[in-house]
C-alpha cells in the first residue's frame, strides 16, 4: 500500500515539475523543492552557506542556476 502512495506522489511531483518553464534563469523556492527533492529548510540553509545564488524581492527568493 505504501508503494502505491509513493508512486502517486512521485507522479504528482513529475506533473508539477513539467509545468515549470525551462527557459528561465531563475526558479522559486517551491520550484526548487520540487526539482531537487529537498526541503525548504535545506534550501534556505544552502543559501545561508553561500552554496546557492539567489535574488530576493519582496515576495519571493529566486535561485539562479545553469543547465
Amino acid at each position: 500500500m505504501h508503494e502505491k502512495k509513493a508512486e502517486r506522489k512521485e507522479a504528482k511531483q513529475q506533473e508539477l515539475i513539467a509545468l515549470i518553464p525551462n527557459n528561465r534563469s531563475c526558479i522559486s523556492i517551491a520550484e526548487a523543492v520540487l526539482l531537487f527533492g529537498i526541503s525548504k529548510d535545506t534550501i534556505y540553509r544552502l543559501v545561508r552557506l553561500g552554496k546557492i545564488l539567489f535574488i530576493k524581492n519582496a515576495l519571493f527568493i529566486f535561485f539562479t542556476f545553469n543547465v
